[in-house]
């Protein structure tokens, strides 16, 4: 019986030892590789924090950078809208430091509104990296764009068109497909009169209570989507009429990180003979 508990007892303590050395050492958990940190400063002054601010606004991010390790590099890049990243900022760290503090200035272009995220990457001698980011949304005043067109799409003339870059587009180049905010639904050389969103976009078709002229903020328009918000689709067409001349159209284009709100006047349409000079005009603010 003694010897049944001594070897009993044997086996718990190798076991116990075994167990103890697997922890401590050889063959245990590795731990995590040390990534850069970029923490903002929040005093006044800076903005260190995600947001609204009025177009043309002139920033000052400051950031702390610090590494268990050798760090190397910073680069600070800007995305508008999801259209892609652009560096504004790359620089090399001087040598020997794990901790580095820098001020950068940027400022929001006057003619754009919409999401701009700003991506802030610290890089160290190992090649990790660390990143922090912030949203920065620009508002203003209604930017009204005039006389724009989008094309029958079974014609020579683009038959798409990007509402946040005023832009003619054509459905024939993969490239732009997400920018597709408006497609023209024509299938024959009679224009359709009727849209689509090739995207996220979606329409709310007129009529509305309140007109052209009485519509001249931000607020207003979200405020117009809000209360239509049932009425929403993918598609702006009428099972009879189509769009007609001075129809007015609310869109949201939802592919930036902050919705955009947009009102359309519809100004003529134009059924020439043939596919290429058939359109729709049309005037816009947002």
């Amino acid at each position: 019986m003694k010897k049944l508990i001594y070897s009993t007892l044997g086996v718990i303590l190798t076991a116990s030892v075994l167990f103890t050395s697997c922890g401590d050492g050889g063959g245990g958990t590795t731990p995590p590789t040390p990534t850069p940190t970029v923490t903002f400063k929040n005093t006044t002054g800076y903005t260190s924090q995600s947001g609204k601010l009025l177009q043309g606004t002139e920033m000052k991010f400051g950031m702390v950078i610090s590494s268990e390790i050798e760090l190397k590099s910073l680069t600070v890049t800007r995305n508008y809208n999801g259209a892609g990243e652009v560096i504004i900022k790359t620089m090399v760290i001087p040598s020997n430091l794990k901790t580095y503090t820098i001020d950068i200035i940027d400022t929001l272009p006057p003619a754009l509104k919409g999401s701009f995220v700003y991506k802030f990457k610290a890089t160290d001698k190992d090649a990790t990296t660390g990143e922090s980011s912030l949203t920065i949304t620009a508002t203003g005043p209604l930017l009204e764009i005039s006389s724009q067109r989008v094309f029958n799409n079974k014609g020579a003339g683009f038959g798409a068109y990007d509402l946040l870059n005023s832009d003619n587009i054509s459905t024939a180049d993969a490239a732009n497909a997400a920018f597709r905010d408006i497609v023209d639904q024509s299938s024959t050389s009679v224009i359709s009169a009727s849209w689509k969103s090739g995207n996220s976009t979606r329409f709310i078709k007129g009529g509305f209570t309140s007109q052209w002229s009485q519509i001249d903020t931000e607020d207003k328009l979200k405020s117009m989507w809000d209360s239509n918000i049932g009425t929403g689709s993918a598609n702006v067409k009428d099972n009879v009429a189509g769009i007609t001349d001075g129809l007015l159209i609310l869109a949201k284009v939802d592919r930036g990180t902050a919705p955009v709100y947009i009102l359309i006047r519809v100004v003529s349409v134009v059924d020439a003979a043939g596919a290429d000079n058939d359109y729709i005009e049309f005037d816009y603010k947002y």
